[in-house]
């Protein structure tokens, strides 16, 4: 079984970067506003990601966690839209599976598509983009105190 993973939302950038207008290859005149919905998220997400790279670091930490949540809204988005997901599959050598990974390379996807069955997989992961910049305690900070002398 062939998987391709996102591991996060610059490998999504780049992705869409690259191959946006064949997300919509096929398209039907008819549902024209859909198309334009599904294009202006796709078009967010780039502009959020790009505004991730550089600028003032005071507030790296927020702009990439409002990026974290506009790549999840636009996968979301565009997943739910078959003629996307096809063409998603396709851009992709039609592996078997594409996983979309939050931020933690390790950590389980949030949506998975499984090609064969046309089948989305939804997983709920512990929502921890309120916190950019979780800062975990580091031990070498610790003052050693010495044992009671007797």
């Amino acid at each position: 079984m062939s998987e391709y993973i996102m591991n996060d939302y610059s490998d999504f950038a780049g992705f869409c970067e690259t191959n946006q207008e064949h997300f919509f290859r096929g398209a039907q005149s008819d549902q024209h506003a859909t198309w334009q919905v599904l294009r202006s998220q796709v078009d967010v997400f780039i502009k959020s990601y790009q505004n991730t790279v550089g600028g003032c670091p005071c507030n790296a930490s927020k702009r990439r966690g409002t990026c974290r949540g506009v790549y999840r809204e636009t996968v979301e988005l565009l997943v739910g839209n078959e003629l996307v997901r096809n063409n998603i599959f396709a851009l992709l050598n039609n592996p078997d599976k594409i996983s979309f990974v939050g931020e933690n390379y390790h950590a389980a996807a949030f949506v998975e598509i499984i090609r064969e069955t046309g089948e989305i997989n939804r997983n709920v992961e512990p929502e921890n983009s309120n916190i950019a910049n979780p800062r975990k305690p580091n031990p070498r900070h610790y003052r050693q105190i010495p044992p009671p002398q007797p």
